[in-house]
């Protein structure tokens, strides 16, 4: 899996003085921001720099978080540490029953609790990125009875 890293700028970095309660107390400079990536899913900047150390890391399939990330300001892209997982899955959001559907449509196991099934989406998003699985020749559900796939209504 490849992935892409990203860090706070130089002006965003770093901690300042401020005063709470008449006391000196350090605090980060970039406080963060909550950043909408579709409509069933947001990334938490700070939370998300905080759990890697100051470094966010995303798969560079996830086009639409990369984007949102490479157009965000105080954001650079930096090295991707070597042994680097993502930070931030493109799964969070999505909830376990939806997650188990999308296992059955892929023809996995959809047992498990919510991190196993996301990690296993993750592993097969891998394997299809880097050529192991051909997802081309893989079956694919039918449409339902009824389907707008079986409309027969000529247009008028």
């Amino acid at each position: 899996m490849q992935t892409v890293a990203y860090a706070l700028r130089e002006a965003y970095a770093g901690t300042v003085q401020q005063l709470e309660d008449g006391q000196p107390v350090e605090v980060p400079v970039y406080l963060g921001g909550l950043l909408a990536v579709d409509d069933e899913r947001d990334i938490d900047v700070r939370a998300e720099l905080d759990a890697g150390d100051g470094t966010i890391v995303v798969d560079e399939t996830d086009l639409e978080l990369v984007r949102i990330l490479d157009e965000y300001p105080p954001l650079k892209r930096v090295a991707a540490p070597a042994d680097a997982a993502p930070t931030s899955s493109k799964y969070e959001a999505v909830k376990a029953p939806d997650l188990r559907d999308e296992l059955r449509r892929r023809e996995l196991d959809a047992t498990g609790t919510k991190p196993e099934l996301i990690a296993r989406l993750e592993a097969h998003d891998a394997a299809v990125a880097a050529g192991d699985l051909d997802v081309a020749n893989s079956p694919t559900p039918e449409a339902p009875e009824g389907d707008a796939g079986d409309d027969t209504t000529p247009e008028a």
